[in-house]
């Protein structure tokens, strides 16, 4: 079996020239790719935990927080559907109004989880503790 430059090259599709040019450069990185947030981005770097040194005080202090912290926003019917991947590993949704879909894009709100499998909003700045305590109840958020 030949390897896909070869295939290419005897299809027709890349020239002789690209061939030994892909073959001398090696795997490409993304490192000149360009930016896909634009200039000026606010780029937040937060340390995240691993999810085996949580504690059981840790899972508490962040189901107490998230519970407490909850923002309330109404489903818009129309609106653009947020996907995200649930503790149980299903792909479900919640239809958002574009404002509330745009500040969750921005990492302003931050979607949260239980473990019985309710989702609701908290604030970042709550979402930024809950990561410190237990990352397993953030299931999306743009830091």
């Amino acid at each position: 079996m030949t390897d896909l430059r070869e295939q290419l090259l005897k299809a027709g599709l890349i020239t002789e020239a690209q061939a030994t040019r892909t073959e001398e450069g090696g795997p490409r990185t993304g490192r000149h790719r360009r930016n896909s947030r634009g200039r000026g981005h606010d780029t937040r770097r937060i340390e995240r935990r691993d999810p085996s040194d949580v504690t059981p005080e840790g899972e508490a202090d962040a189901a107490k927080l998230a519970e407490d912290s909850r923002v309330d926003i109404k489903t818009q019917r129309g609106g653009r559907r947020w996907y995200y991947v649930s503790r149980d590993g299903l792909v479900p949704y919640v239809e958002l109004g574009n404002d509330v879909a745009e500040k969750l894009s921005r990492g302003d709100l931050a979607l949260v989880e239980s473990p019985a499998g309710e989702a609701w909003f908290v604030s970042r700045e709550i979402a930024v503790r809950i990561l410190g305590l237990d990352p397993a109840w953030i299931r999306a958020f743009s830091a």
